[in-house]
């Protein structure tokens, strides 16, 4: 009798114990632009929570928006978005070693105002988990 109230004892600890893999990653691009997402590997969903230029100190706070995700195979994600004036962007995160690169291509780029970075606009952004 102890040991089948042992027994239950561990099976209902063990069924208490969460298997979700959702964390934050902040992540710092090589062009001094800040992201902040919340992953969820379980769901397979990416969050874009919030940004920041760490040049002219613009925020973009509360921006809530889930990544399109394409293609999700082991801890390599691509997403693939198009803006209200038809810029496309596409994210390849790598969350094993939590980087990212976010390449977007600019065919009317002489059309945007100060616009200085040709046909397309990459960065390279390093992240930590949290």
């Amino acid at each position: 009798m102890k040991r089948l109230i042992l027994y239950i004892f561990f099976l209902l600890i063990w069924s208490n114990i969460s298997f979700a893999n959702e964390y934050i990653l902040t992540c710092k691009s090589d062009k001094n632009f800040l992201t902040v997402y919340s992953i969820n590997e379980r769901l397979k969903k990416i969050i874009h929570l919030s940004s920041m230029s760490l040049i002219s100190n613009q925020k973009f706070n509360d921006i809530n928006y889930k990544e399109k995700i394409v293609s999700w195979k082991n801890k390599e994600v691509h997403t693939f978005d198009s803006d209200k004036d038809g810029v496309v962007t596409l994210k390849s995160f790598d969350l094993k070693n939590f980087n990212y690169i976010t390449l977007s291509p600019y065919l009317y780029y002489s059309e945007y105002e100060n616009w200085n970075h040709g046909y397309s606009y990459g960065q390279f952004f390093k992240c930590i988990k949290g």
